[in-house]
């Protein structure tokens, strides 16, 4: 059987560039993985929104590169983390706010009202991205697989609205019985 724990996560351009430069290291989501913490994620940059490229290796910078179009982040799989802890945040009606501390709300680069404006008081739950690995080459899509069942495998053709279970990214690992 394969098992692999990872997920690929699709986030907007401005919170790409915060999670690259070490900014942003709370991803907060209306739902919750059925992973134990210590999992990956694979963090994808969606393609409508401010255009990155990566500058060097340690480097996001805002705008299209035309010098090397291959560094362009827009689309593709930009690096991965792991996540050790995922904080739950629930609403609380009497001070009409969410339950989240001073350090975890500035970690998540959010405030109270847009927290509310995204959850409207509904549970949320903060991904803790722990060290981030930004790739020298942002991938492809195509370059992300998932787990059909039990014995196979297949490269994603999109990516997910929000956040999806995956195998891994990478040369797709092979196994005796693996099919395609």
């Amino acid at each position: 059987m394969i098992e692999n724990k990872d997920l690929l996560m699709s986030i907007q351009p401005q919170w790409v560039y915060k999670i690259c430069n070490r900014i942003k290291t709370i991803e907060i989501r209306k739902t919750k993985s059925k992973y134990d913490p210590k999992f990956r994620i694979f963090i994808y940059c969606t393609k409508n929104g401010e255009q990155l490229h990566i500058l060097d290796q340690k480097t996001v910078v805002k705008g299209k590169s035309t010098v090397r179009p291959d560094l362009n982040l827009n689309g593709k799989i930009v690096g991965h983390c792991t996540c050790p802890e995922i904080k739950e945040f629930k609403w609380d009606d009497i001070n009409r706010c969410y339950d989240i501390d001073d350090d975890a709300l500035a970690a998540s680069c959010l405030t109270q009202e847009q927290l509310y404006e995204y959850g409207k008081g509904q549970t949320l739950y903060g991904y803790v991205l722990s060290t981030f690995m930004m790739y020298c080459a942002p991938c492809d899509i195509s370059e992300a697989y998932q787990k059909i069942d039990n014995e196979t495998i297949k490269p994603l053709k999109t990516a997910p609205q929000s956040w999806g279970y995956i195998h891994g990214v990478g040369v797709m690992p092979w196994y005796d019985k693996l099919k395609t």
